[in-house]
């Protein structure tokens, strides 16, 4: 199964696959501290074969519409990763239309340049065109100005904190919620 999604000239979208293992393991591997300061399944990825079982789920889930993971790539190099879980593409025929949770990490050289706003825009793009979804939300820590300035600048709407979402490091997480409607992305472009 392949799929890949031009962002621009240097930024590509490739579906996770475990052909991709060896090299998505030696990023995360090689970023362990700085992925890890937000990421918990960092500490779980200790080999190659950890982030190949994780392709393999994450295959099975993209031909079940669960989740959508993709690497970044930055002039063919790996440079982080996207995508969408909890997808939901309704629960009867009648209703058409769903909603994700868009995730990303990068690598610590390559924050900072506007490389996950743009490949939001294409994830945004390909849900509401593509997929036909209605809603895409985005969660980070209260603290993580890097990651909340990607759904401030592309217009999406705070509607919240979600207070204690998950233990973590032996602290209570919590959440800034942003989110986009379809209607309101059209309105935006």
């Amino acid at each position: 199964m392949s799929f890949s999604l031009r962002v621009d000239d240097d930024l590509e979208l490739r579906l996770i696959e475990p052909e991709h293992a060896e090299a998505l393991f030696e990023v995360i591997d090689a970023n362990r501290e700085h992925v890890g300061r937000r990421m918990p399944w960092v500490e779980f990825t200790h080999t190659a074969e950890d982030t190949r079982t994780f392709s393999k789920q994450a295959l099975r889930d993209f031909a079940e519409r669960k989740q959508l993971q993709l690497c970044i790539l930055e002039r063919g190099r790996i440079v982080g990763a996207t995508g969408w879980i909890d997808w939901k593409q309704g629960v009867q025929e009648s209703v058409a239309n769903g909603s994700a949770d868009i995730g990303y990490w990068l690598i610590a050289e390559a924050t900072g340049r506007g490389i996950v706003t743009r490949c939001v825009k294409q994830l945004l793009d390909l849900a509401f065109d593509t997929y036909g979804m209605f809603r895409i939300t985005i969660r980070c820590e209260p603290d993580n100005e890097r990651s909340a300035g990607v759904p401030r600048r592309l217009g999406f709407t705070h509607e919240g904190t979600m207070r204690h979402v998950c233990k973590w490091n032996g602290r209570w997480v919590d959440h800034e919620l942003y989110a986009m409607l379809a209607d309101d992305w059209k309105t935006r472009r």
